[in-house]
């Protein structure tokens, strides 16, 4: 922030030039501090000039910011809001009338107060008025906001573009209600659960034109479009415990128009001439909650030498198991930093060897 700092390198300067810079400094100093609430710091400054020993101008300043300008009146005018929405906006607002003054503080919570307003639907409100005055004489700071909301807008009629699922498939991934009111952040919110679906490798929600009633009604289009219906993967490995191996499988992403899907997959490893197939059938039962019911059935075989279990002779035999199961996925639920995942089922298992 200093004028002197800034042009230290510059070797055109004489020594009027010098202390003119020096001069300037309290006062920037003085400006520099004010943004975090300092108004009376006391500044001493010493400048020395060149001499035998010292080749170069050295400028000094000792700065004591002393205390910040505490904010003695805080006047919050909202016209158009309720007076729930009101009693909210100041609940919410982190300055009060006691704090330190600091402008960065004032500059993000005045922005952040706008948005809450705009995230209840009210997309027209500004600000009519906003100031700080401080008042050195008694060092005081006092702040006023003044905004005025507009009219509330809301959701109007919500349609889908996409050629696959089925419309009231869809309607069950929808946080969205026609008459809501209109918020930036329940659109991110509907992005989010339409993209963690496992349907769809892009999804835009656009707003149309508003239409003319009472409540001013943002028509929302959801464009959708899903991923390839099939996904294959395959997968070769050597290892030194289990020489070679080979996975496959394949992934229905959706099947139907109501979003069920399957999986099918197999593991063959030349050591002890292991085999594995899996087979899962999805059928969804609430989207929006993550209910979901799945059908599994697996199959996993090797053989078995007596090493195996515990005897020193004897010949080799096969271990086949064979798996039917049915699950009942329930909601996941957060617990902390984690997720707590719930699931309910039942396998009926036969093994044969």
């Amino acid at each position: 922030s200093l004028s002197i700092v800034q042009r230290a390198s510059d070797n055109t300067l004489d020594a009027d030039a010098v202390l003119a810079l020096h001069q300037k400094a309290t006062a920037e100093i003085r400006r520099a501090l004010e943004p975090f609430g300092y108004y009376r710091p006391q500044v001493s400054a010493e400048l020395v000039a060149p001499d035998k020993q010292l080749t170069a101008w050295r400028a000094s300043y000792r700065v004591d910011p002393r205390d910040k300008v505490p904010i003695t009146a805080l006047e919050l005018e909202l016209s158009g809001l309720t007076e729930s929405q009101q009693q909210s906006m100041r609940t919410t607002l982190r300055l009060a009338v006691g704090d330190p003054l600091d402008h960065r503080q004032y500059e993000n919570e005045k922005q952040a107060l706008l948005r809450r307003i705009k995230d209840l639907g009210y997309l027209d409100a500004s600000y009519s008025s906003s100031r700080v005055e401080v008042d050195l004489d008694i060092y005081s700071a006092r702040i006023a906001l003044h905004i005025a909301a507009g009219p509330r807008y809301v959701i109007g009629p919500v349609t889908f573009e996409q050629g696959h699922f089925a419309p009231e498939y869809l309607a069950r991934y929808l946080l969205l209600e026609e008459g809501q009111p209109f918020s930036h952040a329940l659109i991110a919110r509907q992005r989010t659960v339409l993209s963690k679906s496992g349907h769809f490798q892009e999804v835009n929600i656009e707003q149309r034109e508003t239409l003319p009633e009472d409540k001013p009604a943002i028509p929302l289009h959801i464009r959708l479009k899903p991923f390839k219906p099939n996904r294959y993967r395959g997968r070769v490995g050597w290892g030194s415990d289990t020489d070679f191996g080979v996975q496959a499988d394949w992934t229905r992403r959706y099947l139907g128009r109501y979003g069920h899907h399957f999986t099918l997959g197999g593991t063959a490893v030349q050591d002890r001439d292991r085999l594995a197939a899996d087979a899962s059938y999805v059928i969804p039962l609430d989207p929006l909650r993550g209910d979901r019911l799945e059908l599994a059935a697996r199959h996993e075989s090797k053989d078995l030498t007596y090493d195996d279990v515990g005897l020193e002779e004897g010949g080799d035999t096969r271990i086949a198991t064979n798996l039917l199961s049915v699950f009942w996925h329930l909601p996941d639920k957060p617990l902390g930093s984690f997720e707590w995942q719930q699931t309910a089922g039942l396998s009926l298992v036969q093994e044969d060897y």
